[in-house]
């Protein structure tokens, strides 16, 4: 487990030193502060009462598990600190657990440093009791009360509470003891840690063993009464390891989980430990199958919690276990994690208002199938769990779709994320799912091309019927791959052959001129069963084809641009010559013309979620606004000019938009990514610029005409001048400044002289050195900065050039594909109908998604046979990646911690502990886990 504060500590604080009057009177009960001022409460046992009075007098509330420790001196501290320390840290910090001990020297000073490097990283403090003799009882108070030990003070202010006992006590006896009645008041584990040799705590050793308590020896070399030992004891019971710290803090930590769940006492549940723990995979599955809780029918609430604290710590690997044992789950009872996406109906509302994937959350328990893996996945990444993500995507079918999804929705979050740490952890993610979902494709692929255009577009229920393609509509880097360009290129062309060769340009442009002869001139595709167009003509016949044809995406793109050009030339021929007083057919032409359009705008309104995102449909709006404002004041006598002004403007946005028509081009749609980044670039350098420009301006005006009046001609002027000379207008501002062509006796600008108003005698002398320093800021400071912010832009830009046009050219294939075949004006009657169609699809939010060629509906049959290649290819490893050895076991990060690393090497981590993760789960399915160590 990570050293974060999101860890399982919240299961138990220390709670405030309170008293309680009601408790045993067998004990007495007192306190004393140590050097900080903090309260240290202790406890002299009696001769009669229980330890569980102690712990309800100090308010301790309860524990999950109790390392008992004791120890004195050892060889080498350096490495002890290096292997041991961070071991302890990370049981008690994982677990909450307490610590019981009665060990000196070294042994507790190493306690010490783990107890201050776990307050040092959270506000969490550990529960350390100390067990000492009555007759240490003022040593210690007074070792409290120094700030630090020395050579000759061993240190104790770090343990939380104190026990004494009176001196005829046996202290390792009273150890035991302590530990025993915490055990079973709390049906907490018991893990006895002896940082020593064995010889010389060897009665402490063989109590504990005598009371099932397991036992680790902490030793760096070999210690000559270990054979003895283990010879003398009887290791049917519990045995006895010895670990080296010349392990690594990991193995250290997973042998002492090991240890803890090697215990035989009936009334704890190891299988919560095993989790809170996050043991190793193995062991977690050991648990399960001799866990009866888990076997019960009856504990279904048992399971769920069992798996919400696995998903709630993060631990990937537990989580993937705990799900692969259930039968069912209900999905609505998971709720935790963040306040904005803690159940899954909130993760449900959110991936249908930001990412505009329209899955519905199943009702009640479900199996654990696909659905609810996908579920849960999702659920993981809202959630910012990704150690569970990771794991959990190994268990979902539709690997590339769920990839997809996670991205999107990693995209949306780190958008609405100001934290800059935080964001570039999501960053780091979406790029992971984003490699994931390209090695997926490159393996399909190379295997078979038109099986994997198929797999792009097929429906897929659990994600709401959408497909791939589709879900992963805003990712360049997924559209810019070689299948989904294919796939989009088969698209673009419609029911044509894709084959230059098949069906060459100047073929195409001559059906564009004649219809007619595209029976003849072009090849169509064989297949038409999902291209089947208007009404009920055969595909084989001549005016089947001329449909066909009609209706495919390029065709249409041709005609609306021709069209659009037309529309402009009329609309420019209006607003140049003579407006008459009455309209003209041309002009009702144009207003057809406009309707279309703005049906187009309502249509492609209800379609998108995301609809006023893209600044295409601003301007497209405000044309329209314009034309209409035009077309309404022009029927208006008074309003005449002020119409014909609307209508001019009109067509400047107009024209703008044909520019639209060009993203299709290779050459000139990057181009147009450019200048949208160079406008945002423009708009932060307009703030700057506009607070040095009215600065100085102001200052100039003060300086040379003081005592203006305050009217519009003064602040035209004010504004006027700085602006103009930005761009080089020098002459007149440097004439005004010499008091050329002005009236000496004009005193203010509403004097009735025609001339300009002179300007002072001191302000012709400050008010150039003022102009010179705002040319000089202008022109070579912020000029020259907007030039570089423009350079980075274009630079940024060029080297994914390629990414852009390819997105580009979808959402324009896109957008072409759901026009009618007919252009504006006809198409006014088709949009009316779309939108009928659209509302009452709105509606009745359970209606079927309709087949199209980016989401294609095939039969059940079909369908599992896609998804099973699909599943088989998502396991093969990529092409740059070295095949793994059955026998090799990857070294992957451990999903107990709470930050992912992504290095250069991270894809070859991932496939590597992908496949053999896969094989372990093969391999589980037939034979049960078991695991000779535990």
């Amino acid at each position: 487990m990570a050293t974060d504060d999101k860890a399982s500590v919240p299961l138990l604080q220390r709670k405030n030193f309170r008293k309680n009057e009601d408790s045993s009177k067998q004990h007495e009960y007192g306190s004393f502060e140590d050097f900080v001022g903090a309260n240290k409460a202790w406890c002299k046992l009696g001769k009669v009462g229980s330890v569980k009075d102690i712990i309800e007098h100090w308010g301790l509330g309860e524990t999950r598990l109790l390392i008992s420790y004791t120890g004195s001196g050892f060889d080498d501290v350096d490495d002890y600190n290096r292997t041991v320390k961070p071991a302890l840290v990370k049981i008690i910090r994982s677990s909450a657990a307490w610590v019981l001990t009665n060990a000196t020297g070294l042994a507790s000073d190493l306690l010490h440093a783990a107890v201050h490097d776990i307050e040092a990283a959270s506000d969490y403090l550990p529960i350390a009791i100390g067990i000492f003799s009555l007759s240490q009882k003022e040593a210690i108070e007074t070792n409290c009360k120094l700030k630090s030990c020395c050579d000759n003070h061993q240190s104790y202010a770090y343990l939380s509470h104190f026990i004494f006992y009176d001196d005829e006590t046996d202290s390792g006896k009273i150890h035991v003891e302590i530990a025993e009645q915490i055990s079973k008041n709390f049906k907490a584990p018991v893990v006895a840690l002896v940082n020593v040799t064995i010889k010389n705590h060897v009665k402490f050793i063989q109590m504990s063993i005598d009371s099932k308590h397991p036992v680790m020896t902490i030793t760096r070399n070999k210690d000559p009464y270990e054979a003895k030992f283990h010879f003398e004891t009887n290791a049917d019971l519990i045995g006895n390891e010895t670990l080296k710290t010349t392990q690594e803090p990991e193995q250290l930590y997973d042998a002492i989980i090991k240890a803890i769940l090697r215990g035989k006492d009936e009334h704890v549940d190891y299988l919560k430990i095993a989790v809170v723990l996050n043991a190793s995979e193995s062991t977690v599955s050991s648990m399960i199958s001799s866990s009866s809780k888990w076997k019960s029918e009856e504990e279904i609430s048992y399971r769920q919690k069992m798996l919400s604290s696995a998903l709630a710590f993060d631990y990937g690997e537990t989580a993937l276990i705990l799900l692969r044992s259930l039968n069912e789950i209900d999905l609505r009872a998971l709720e935790f994690g963040q306040k904005s996406n803690k159940s899954m109906s909130r993760v449900e509302k959110y991936i249908q208002a930001t990412v505009g994937v329209n899955m519905k959350l199943p009702k009640g328990k479900s199996d654990a199938n696909d659905c609810a893996f996908v579920w849960v996945f999702i659920w993981a990444i809202c959630n910012e769990k990704f150690n569970v993500a990771n794991a959990l995507w190994t268990l979902v079918d539709s690997k590339m779709a769920a990839a997809l999804l996670a991205s999107r929705c990693l995209s949306s979050m780190r958008k609405k994320n100001v934290d800059g740490n935080q964001r570039d952890k999501l960053n780091q993610n979406w790029s992971l799912y984003t490699e994931r979902t390209n090695e997926v494709l490159d393996n399909c692929y190379s295997a078979k091309r038109n099986q994997t255009k198929v797999m792009l577009v097929k429906s897929r229920e659990t994600f709401g019927g959408l497909s791939a393609l589709i879900i992963g509509k805003t990712n360049k880097k997924f559209i810019e791959h070689r299948s989904c360009q294919a796939k989009i290129n088969d698209i673009w062309m419609g029911s044509l052959k894709s084959d230059q060769n098949a069906n060459q340009s100047w073929k195409i442009a001559i059906c564009l001129a004649l219809p007619i002869l595209s029976s003849i001139l072009l090849q169509f595709k064989e297949d038409q069963d999902q291209n089947k167009c208007c009404f009920v003509l055969p595909t084989f016949t001549l005016g089947g084809k001329m449909c066909l044809f009609m209706n495919s995406p390029i065709v249409k793109f041709m005609y609306r641009t021709v069209s659009y050009v037309v529309f402009l030339m009329f609309l420019s021929h209006e607003i140049m010559f003579k407006v008459y007083e009455y309209p003209t057919v041309i002009e009702y032409i144009l207003m057809a013309w406009v309707l279309a359009f703005l049906t187009e705008e309502i249509k492609q309104f209800i379609e998108e979620d995301s609809y006023f995102r893209d600044a295409w449909n601003w301007l497209d709006l405000t044309a329209i606004a314009l034309f209409l404002s035009g077309i309404c004041l022009r029927f208006l006598t008074c309003c005449l000019d002020v119409g014909r002004v609307l209508l001019a403007m009109s067509f400047m946005f107009f024209s703008l938009r044909l520019l639209h028509a060009f993203s299709s081009l290779k050459v000139i749609g990057p181009l147009l990514v450019m200048i949208g980044r160079m406008l945002k670039d423009l708009v932060k350098f307009l703030l700057i610029l506009a607070v040095v420009y009215i600065s100085f301006a102001v200052t100039i005006q003060a300086i040379l005409y003081p005592m203006s009046s305050f009217d519009f001609q003064t602040m035209h002027g004010v504004l006027k001048r700085p602006y103009w000379n930005i761009f080089g207008e020098l002459e007149d501002t440097l004439n005004e400044f010499k008091g050329e062509n002005c009236d000496e006796k004009s005193t203010n600008n509403s004097s009735d002289s025609k001339l300009q108003r002179c300007p002072t005698t001191l302000g012709t002398y400050i008010a150039p050195v003022m102009f010179a320093i705002y040319m000089m800021i202008v022109q070579i400071l912020l000029l020259n900065l907007l030039i570089a912010m423009f350079s980075y832009s274009f630079t940024k830009i060029h080297n994914d050039t390629d990414r852009h046009w390819c997105y580009l050219r979808f959402r324009l294939i896109h957008a072409y594909y759901h026009l009618p075949s007919l252009p504006p004006p006809f198409s006014v009657f088709y949009n009316v109908y779309a939108i009928v169609k659209l509302v009452f699809r709105r509606c009745k939010p359970d209606a079927s998604i309709g087949t199209n060629a980016f989401c294609v509906k095939l039969n059940k049959r079909e369908n599992e046979k896609l998804q099973r290649w699909e599943t088989i290819h998502s396991y093969e490893e990529t092409p740059w990646n070295p095949k793994t050895e059955l026998h090799e076991e990857p070294t992957v990060p451990s999903t107990g911690s709470k930050t992912n690393q992504f290095d250069t090497g991270g894809r070859k981590v991932f496939s590597k502990h992908f496949k053999s993760k896969i094989l372990r789960n093969q391999i589980a399915s037939l034979y049960a886990i078991h695991d000779d160590e535990v």
